[in-house]
């Protein structure tokens, strides 16, 4: 199983992120789009690949997501994308 996101970035441009597997399931949309705007999410260990000029991420068997993760930054980032 895949999922595709876009996502924005902290330069304001969009990337395609690509979940696979138990990601992809754990990665609950409906109830993600639910949580109150905007959603800030911490993605690591991602593969970064470059198609057509423009960047895309595939999670790996390392890769975790965070839905606003409690990071120093959260506020200042909700407070940017607003």
């Amino acid at each position: 199983m895949q999922r595709k996101v876009e996502i924005e970035n902290v330069n304001r441009n969009f990337v395609e992120l690509t979940l696979w597997a138990d990601l992809a399931e754990k990665f609950n949309k409906d109830t993600i789009d639910a949580l109150e705007k905007p959603i800030i999410i911490a993605v690591t260990s991602c593969r970064v690949s470059r198609y057509s000029n423009n960047l895309q991420l595939s999670s790996t068997p390392a890769t975790y997501f965070y839905i606003n993760p409690k990071i120093p930054q959260l506020e200042q980032y909700q407070a940017e994308y607003r």
